[in-house]
């Protein structure tokens, strides 16, 4: 059985919750269920030198580097309201998210619940570039 925390549910749905040494690392069906479901983000070593281990990571590109600010504006006050903080890059026409667990030490529930809902978010950000 998967461990995703929400089983069957939306993860954008769901809420973070408080994380601490021993909460389980995502298996193997729920990292299948990330490609599914989070098609564009990627399981891998962190590009922004947040941390040495894997993380979970998406690079949004934007028309304008306003655009990109504003979004990261967003995506903290999210994280703020879930207390779960990404590592995030800002250049002028992109911005890398990246998520881990630190206290779990890898990917946890909380990632993939943070990352559906900067999804959410993206999905009406102003600027940003659909595609590839």
């Amino acid at each position: 059985m998967s461990d995703d925390g929400n089983a069957g549910g939306s993860w954008a749905d769901a809420r973070c919750t408080p994380s601490r040494k021993g909460t389980p690392l995502l298996d193997a069906d729920a990292r299948a269920r990330l490609g599914r479901e989070l098609p564009e983000w990627r399981v891998g070593a962190s590009t922004t030198g947040s941390t040495p281990d894997e993380v979970l990571a998406r690079t949004y590109r934007f028309e304008r580097y306003a655009d990109a600010a504003a979004f990261v504006a967003e995506v903290a006050a999210l994280a703020e309201s879930e207390d779960h903080h990404p590592a995030t890059l800002l250049t002028y026409d992109a911005v890398v998210v990246e998520l881990r667990t630190h206290a779990a030490g890898g990917l946890t529930r909380n990632d993939a619940v943070l990352a559906a809902k900067i999804e959410r978010t993206a999905a009406r950000a102003r600027g940003l570039r659909r595609g590839r």
